[in-house]
């Protein structure tokens, strides 16, 4: 019991029994993880770069990247948000895409709802509706409850609240 350090004078490096580099740790800087050889992530003094493909998967088939995207998700399924805040009051709701900047930052319907909203703020006071697909900076911004709405360009959309077929 206990724990394990593991110190090095430089940089520590973990091998595969066939020579080739799994593990760098660099002396107080970074840490690059390889496979077959190839780096494929690596940290760095603004984050991480990841080389090739990265796929993003929470269990319930849902991919998230971004600070608070669909961070309050617990049972949805099958719903992308990529972006600061994007989906990100969506807890039990399936099959949304939102990316952008807020894109469905309130969005809340229990069920299938079907949302597609791209763009910075697209569809972000949107709470119940459905069957949306709006897609342009600020488009559909005022939108609460419509449904089966289109609205493509900045600010599209932007004074309706409740209506649908749009």
């Amino acid at each position: 019991t206990g724990d394990l350090y593991i110190r090095a004078g430089n940089d520590l490096i973990i091998q595969e029994g066939n020579g080739l580099t799994a593990i760098h740790i660099n002396d107080s800087d970074s840490v690059q993880l390889y496979y077959g050889g190839s780096e494929k992530f690596a940290t760095t003094s603004s984050g991480v770069d990841v080389t090739g493909r990265m796929a993003i998967n929470d269990g319930n088939f849902n991919i998230l990247l971004g600070d608070n995207a669909g961070d309050a998700i617990t049972s949805g399924e099958m719903n992308v948000a990529i972006g600061h805040n994007a989906l990100s009051a969506e807890d039990t709701g399936d099959r949304n895409v939102a990316i952008g900047k807020g894109a469905l930052e309130n969005l809340n319907y229990d069920g299938s709802a079907y949302n597609v909203a791209v763009g910075y703020e697209a569809g972000a006071q949107i709470t119940t509706g459905v069957y949306n697909t709006i897609m342009g900076g600020l488009a559909g911004d005022a939108l609460t409850t419509g449904a089966g709405n289109v609205a493509i360009g900045y600010l599209a959309l932007s004074t309706e609240d409740a209506g649908g077929a749009n």
